[in-house]
């Protein structure tokens, strides 16, 4: 509708459940406040999901775009300031054109003119920058597996051989990561051992994935402290890297207990929760401790979103306890 605005959704107010039907909104048509919240929200997460729907919407209404007298299907690629003087947006700076706004580069394809990619760029931004990555990824990537013989010797004396399958991950890069294009490419070969039946994709998912114990190793040394250990002995300070294995883990089961609870719902789904957020979050929670009617109390402000995970939390390692 030519309408970007937030305010231009207050055109449907007066005929609420008729846009309600015309653009299959299952609930209601958003307020201004909530429509920029939820924009707000997705952010640059669904790129990739609206390029790919782009090509689909082309594809199933049986667009083709033209081609050149040459048999060529031209494809445009070009940067346009956006001006957007005395405002001070995130990203706007000066463009090349002497004034304030952005920089997006646009594709277009066809001689019709088919938009089939857009980058939103700060206007500082020199125009060949990160060109090459927005025309492709390049590189590209072959993976697969093979047998091989592995000769060892038992405790026994005896020459044995075991054939282990050994997995690969090729990669031939075009362009570097500062856009230089490549000539010859540089290959890149990396190989796994394994005796598993998964696939050479997920083998090598595995392996990646192992990365990940870095920021276990970090949470350690930075959330809890336990890079620099307290005692000038040996095996004192042995002793506080096993009890170091209790806190964690109990930091840990307390991090996992508390997923999904009401009202620690994050945007994203979560997988695991940082130490730091079990710490600022359910142990140094601020609260009221009294005693009353031989009991004791705890008063935790109603403002704080946590106080019902820290109950359910408490309650489920209260009743595991007993």
């Amino acid at each position: 509708m030519g309408k970007p605005q937030y305010e231009a959704v207050h055109e449907f107010d007066d005929d609420k459940e008729f846009y309600q039907y015309a653009l299959g909104i299952t609930r209601a048509i958003p307020s201004e406040e909530t429509l920029r919240q939820r924009m707000d929200d997705i952010g640059d997460s669904m790129r990739q999901p609206i390029l790919q729907e782009n090509v689909e919407m082309l594809r199933s209404n049986g667009t083709v775009p033209s081609k050149l007298p040459n048999g060529f299907v031209p494809v445009d690629i070009d940067v346009t300031p956006f001006d957007n003087s005395k405002s001070h947006k995130q990203g706007v700076s000066r463009t090349y054109k002497g004034y304030d706004g952005y920089a997006p580069i646009m594709a277009y394809i066809g001689t019709e003119g088919f938009l089939i990619n857009a980058e939103l760029r700060e206007g500082k931004q020199h125009c060949q920058r990160n060109t090459p990555e927005f025309l492709r990824e390049g590189k590209r990537v072959y993976i697969g597996s093979d047998w091989k013989p592995v000769n060892y010797q038992t405790e026994d004396g005896l020459n044995k051989t075991v054939t282990v399958r050994a997995g690969y991950e090729i990669i031939e890069r075009n362009i570097d990561k500062h856009g230089q294009f490549l000539m010859p490419p540089d290959l890149e070969a990396n190989t796994w051992w394994t005796n598993t039946d998964l696939t050479d994709k997920e083998v090598i998912g595995l392996y990646h994935a192992h990365g990940e114990c870095e920021q276990y190793h970090s949470e350690i040394k930075t959330d809890m402290d336990v890079e620099r250990l307290p005692s000038g002995k040996f095996a004192t300070n042995a002793l506080v890297m096993e009890l170091t294995i209790l806190a964690y883990n109990i930091l840990q089961m307390i991090g996992q207990e508390s997923l999904a609870r009401r009202g620690t719902q994050s945007k994203h789904k979560v997988r695991r929760r940082r130490l730091r957020t079990v710490f600022s979050n359910l142990v140094m929670m601020a609260g009221h401790v009294i005693t009353h009617a031989r009991q004791l109390i705890i008063w935790i402000g109603q403002s704080n979103i946590w106080r019902h995970a820290f109950a359910e939390v408490y309650t489920t390692f209260a009743d595991f306890s007993l």
